[in-house]
């Protein structure tokens, strides 16, 4: 009774304690090609759905990539991530409207690198000024939007003007590198088919923050989308200067040919045969 009741315990603090996670998901339909005449065939259909799905697959591919995470990223404001306490000293994560302040990097010292995630400055926001704590635990006063030469390099903290609400007694500023972030939600993403040979595929991601994991979802669809449509146009573009090459050709033989043909009119005195048939029928 005794390991029960401790286990059960532990295990209510645990989910008291622990970063509640939300999924959100979204689905995609690929258009794929239309197949010829003879796919009626069985054969051939079969055929045709096997490339189907291999065009399906190969989209998913692309669409789970770190490279198209990493363009969904850029357009993110996800160089910092914020977090506050709450109450019971719980670990909460601000995004978007909820965060009362923003934060400008103007110049990264270059021996910062790759930094760890730990990194971070915690400050203690007013109305009209907001108190710095830094990493070696000093404390300075600013007024938002006054430069900040640190460890990281040069910054400034504005007032969020969309911010409505209560300030937080103390907020924690991580600093991120935009490659990580990609990283990170990269692993998050999972991409299913949602029947076998079909061409919609459904996409999901598990966040602490349910808007900001609309937002990635949103942008990498986005980012899908430019990239199918820049593919595209660069198809279009080579297509197009292929056949104007193809033109230039054609039309330098063509004017050679008629040259030739003239020449050896020329050559031996043949004149336009139209024309002479009109001079004899008026004669």
């Amino acid at each position: 009774m005794l390991s029960i009741i401790l286990f059960v315990s532990l295990a209510f603090a645990y989910l008291f304690f622990s970063t509640p996670l939300y999924s959100v998901s979204s689905s995609i339909l690929i258009k794929i090609d239309g197949g010829a005449d003879f796919a009626q065939n069985t054969v051939y259909s079969e055929l045709e759905a096997y490339e189907s799905n291999k065009q399906v697959e190969n989209e998913m591919e692309i669409l789970s990539s770190y490279s198209l995470m990493r363009d969904a990223i850029e357009e993110l404001p996800l160089d910092y991530f914020y977090y506050t306490e709450d109450k019971y000293s719980r670990k909460v994560e601000l995004y978007g409207e909820e965060v009362p302040v923003t934060v400008k990097t103007l110049l990264k010292k270059p021996d910062v690198g790759q930094y760890p995630e730990e990194v971070r400055v915690s400050v203690k926001p007013f109305e009209d000024h907001f108190i710095l704590i830094q990493k070696d635990n000093k404390e300075k006063a600013y007024q938002y939007g006054e430069l900040i030469d640190n460890w990281y390099g040069e910054i400034k903290i504005n007032k969020a003007e969309s911010f409505q609400g209560v300030m937080p007694d103390l907020l924690h500023i991580y600093f991120k590198n935009k490659d990580q972030v990609a990283g990170l939600y990269r692993g998050r993403i999972q991409v299913n088919l949602s029947q076998r040979f079909a061409s919609v595929f459904n996409i999901s991601l598990v966040d602490a923050v349910p808007k900001k994991g609309e937002d990635v979802l949103n942008k990498l669809i986005e980012q899908y989308n430019l990239q199918a449509v820049k593919e595209k146009n660069v198809t279009a573009s080579n297509t197009i200067d292929f056949i104007n090459s193809q033109l230039d050709t054609l039309m330098r033989d063509l004017n050679i040919i008629e040259r030739k043909v003239e020449q050896y009119r020329r050559t031996n005195n043949i004149s336009d045969m139209g024309t002479e048939n009109s001079l004899m029928v008026q004669s």
